[in-house]
């Protein structure tokens, strides 16, 4: 049974053992059951999927496959936890791995965190193996929008924080309908981040891309980087001589300028 006491207008004390600071504005009880929800105006959520997974985790051993969803969820909960906090883990389903930024903690860069986060994200999984033994490594799909959304922990068994709205769903057609190997973002995550974003980072417009559940086609753009450069420089007190200059790229088309 969760305990009413962790849950006020001010804290949040998460059962996985996070404190934070910003939380679901109400609790209420309902007979036998905790009731917990909240209102978020403006979050974002990234989803990702392993290309080719369906396909191969058929014919493979069980151990081999956990082996590498662990290798590949370790990794991304290590850049959580060591790189930025501020983003939540919600949940994995199979081969997907859902997180969201701005919603427990109050991040006003979001979505560029999130994006930043896809891109470490990528980087991982192209060091994890795939269990086909033929030495090809993994690939994510990546999808980011932003948007309101409601939290809560529901259920009477295996209670856990959960998100609902539209923004979920969108979050998960743009993953979805991305490309192989590619961190696919909507043109709201795109506009709340670009102030935000890191020099090396290069958009590519894809254009209107028709998803399930949207009225209209989603405007979507892909997100890569540059090769960051590294100069030697004179050494200091506070950390190592070696630094990272980004080259600075600017919005191109999707097909060349």
């Amino acid at each position: 049974m969760l305990n009413l006491k962790q849950y006020t207008a001010t804290s949040y004390s998460h059962p996985s053992g996070n404190s934070i600071k910003a939380a679901p504005r109400a609790a209420v009880r309902e007979g036998a059951q905790l009731s917990v929800f909240g209102w978020h105006e403006c979050i974002t959520i990234f989803f990702s999927d392993i290309v080719g997974f369906s396909s191969w985790a058929h014919d493979i051993s069980p151990e081999k496959v956990m082996h590498t969803l662990n290798d590949l969820y370790s990794r991304l909960d290590t850049i959580i936890v060591d790189e930025m906090p501020s983003l939540y883990k919600v949940e994995t389903i199979g081969d997907s791995y859902m997180c969201a930024a701005n919603l427990l903690q109050r991040d006003p860069e979001h979505a560029a965190t999130m994006i930043r986060f896809a891109l470490r994200a990528q980087e991982e999984a192209a060091k994890v193996p795939t269990p086909t033994g033929d030495g090809t490594m993994l690939q994510m799909r990546c999808g980011i929008h932003s948007g309101p959304a409601m939290s809560g922990i529901v259920g009477k068994i295996r209670r856990r924080f959960c998100l609902f709205g539209s923004t979920v769903n969108m979050a998960s057609r743009a993953e979805s309908s991305c490309p192989e190997g590619a961190i696919q973002v909507t043109s709201t995550c795109l506009d709340l981040a670009m102030p935000h974003l890191p020099p090396y980072v290069i958009v590519t417009e894809r254009g209107p891309v028709v998803v399930k559940g949207a009225a209209e086609p989603l405007h979507m753009s892909l997100i890569t980087t540059v090769p960051l450069v590294a100069v030697r420089g004179p050494a200091t007190n506070t950390g190592s001589a070696l630094k990272l200059l980004p080259t600075v790229v600017s919005l191109v088309p999707e097909g060349g300028a």
